[in-house]
């Protein structure tokens, strides 16, 4: 455990928040607040609610025809209802992101579409089907954060009783940051719980906790949005290894189909048209320390690895009971310890899991060696990103990017010898200082390294990043 960093109060109008978990002056608060909450003192029932990516206005109703929206699973509400099943607590899983998608394909034209309704009709009949006692929802990324709110502000004006919980990364990034923080308590003011970081220890000891099965001091990675003043709980929870060998609880998400009406991945065009696509995580956090990425604020210092046979089950799982041939690692650094990596696609060729891979969220250059790219190819892979993001030897350095000029070449070197892996590489511009030859160098070092496509993006600074802090 360790604390996350955040003020022991902060005073901001009408904005007022204390640490719980350091004052034993609030524990009669936090049991006053929560049969405030949950009167009966009893979760039987868990409705969990993925919002959809974007509002009305972003939403593009030819894109999505098309079916060129990335529309991914719900795989961390899938890991928390995993745990929760095993206390014996009921759970439901919907992905409003995938039901839009789904209706846009069968609608018969945009004048028929209504966005703001398909997503209103399937939370109130959800809702009053099943009646859970709490609603968690999740924002992931900045352009979700319009939606959720809608939603949220749908569900508490329908069921102002059932007491709502918001988190996700995007969620815990505000959270950080103390001009953040009043933007999201001001337009999440009617959210009476925030689940800060990966919570999945988190949440299912709070529903134990509201059960009196266990005692409130050990609450943690929480906010109390209703209380006067805030109570927020500084206990930083981190999911240790022993903890990651858990396989989602994919019965209650939509895998089967959400490749079906949307795109996961970058390289959903090497596969037929009827692929069945899933998503998979191997291990969490990150060895870079990147500063532009916020994957080492909210996973923590490090990488956890799941164990090798846990994540081949996972893919036996996926193949044999829901039909999927093709998975997306959703890991910041699949190729941390190369034996390890090796072991696990050597282990996905001696169990014949026969489903092929991409990498979409990218690999560390210097992880790029023959012998594991070797082991990659022999497993399924066809596709991979390089992080690479700039071509100046200053400014690699000064984004504290874990490879140089002379890695990233090795790497592009390496990966030219595998033509059944699809090898793209990630560029970005607009870091604060670049100058234009910064810009030309790294247009000159993607030349070089010769792969097969450059994606380039312009830099967006990310709250709870050490670059967002410094700008």
């Amino acid at each position: 455990m360790d604390n996350f960093k955040m003020q022991n109060t902060i005073k901001n109008n009408s904005y007022e928040t204390v640490d719980a978990n350091n004052s034993e002056n609030y524990m009669s608060a936090i049991d006053l607040e929560l049969n405030r909450l949950f009167p009966t003192r009893n979760i039987k029932r868990v409705l969990f609610v993925v919002p959809p990516d974007g509002d009305a206005q972003m939403f593009n109703y030819e894109t999505a025809k098309r079916g060129r929206y990335y529309n991914y699973p719900e795989y961390g509400f899938g890991i928390i209802a995993a745990y929760l099943l095993r206390d014996g607590i009921e759970v439901r899983i919907i992905n409003l992101n995938n039901e839009i998608l789904k209706a846009c394909i069968s609608s018969p034209s945009a004048e028929s579409f209504d966005f703001d309704s398909i997503w209103k009709s399937r939370v109130k009949n959800e809702i009053d089907a099943f009646n859970p006692d709490i609603i968690g929802l999740t924002c992931m990324f900045t352009q979700a954060s319009a939606s959720t709110s809608l939603v949220c502000a749908e569900i508490k004006c329908n069921y102002s009783n059932i007491p709502l919980a918001l988190g996700g990364v995007h969620i815990t990034n505000c959270f950080m940051n103390s001009n953040e923080l009043q933007n999201i308590l001001s337009d999440f003011n009617i959210v009476d719980l925030f689940f800060l970081f990966e919570s999945e220890i988190s949440f299912r000891y709070f529903v134990q906790v509201v059960n009196r099965m266990f005692s409130e001091a050990g609450l943690s990675n929480l906010v109390f949005n209703t209380a006067a003043p805030r109570l927020f709980f500084s206990k930083r929870e981190i999911p240790a290894e022993k903890d990651l060998d858990i396989i989602p609880a994919y019965e209650l998400m939509c895998v089967k189909e959400v490749s079906k009406y949307g795109v996961i991945g970058s390289f959903a065009c090497l596969k037929e048209a009827n692929a069945r696509s899933a998503t998979v995580i191997a291990n969490r956090g990150c060895r870079g320390r990147c500063t532009y990425c916020s994957v080492r604020s909210f996973n923590g210092v490090g990488v956890r690895c799941r164990s090798v046979q846990s994540i081949i089950d996972e893919l036996l799982l996926l193949r044999d009971k829901f039909g999927i041939d093709h998975i997306m690692w959703l890991d910041d650094d699949l190729l941390y310890e190369h034996k390890r990596a090796i072991n696990l696609f050597n282990e996905m060729v001696r169990q014949n899991v026969g489903i092929t891979w991409d990498c979409t969220n990218g690999i560390i250059a210097t992880s790029c060696r023959e012998e594991v790219m070797a082991a990659a190819a022999e497993s399924g892979c066809i596709g991979v990103n390089i992080g690479v993001e700039s071509g100046n030897p200053v400014m690699l350095r000064k984004i504290k990017k874990p490879g140089g000029i002379n890695n990233f070449i090795s790497a592009a070197n390496v990966l030219r010898k595998f033509a059944s892996i699809n090898s793209r590489v990630f560029l970005m511009i607009g870091f604060p200082g670049e100058t234009y030859k910064m810009i030309m160098d790294t247009m000159n070092l993607a030349m070089e390294m010769d792969l097969d496509w450059n994606n380039i993006t312009i830099f967006q600074p990310l709250p709870n990043t050490p670059i967002f802090n410094e700008m």
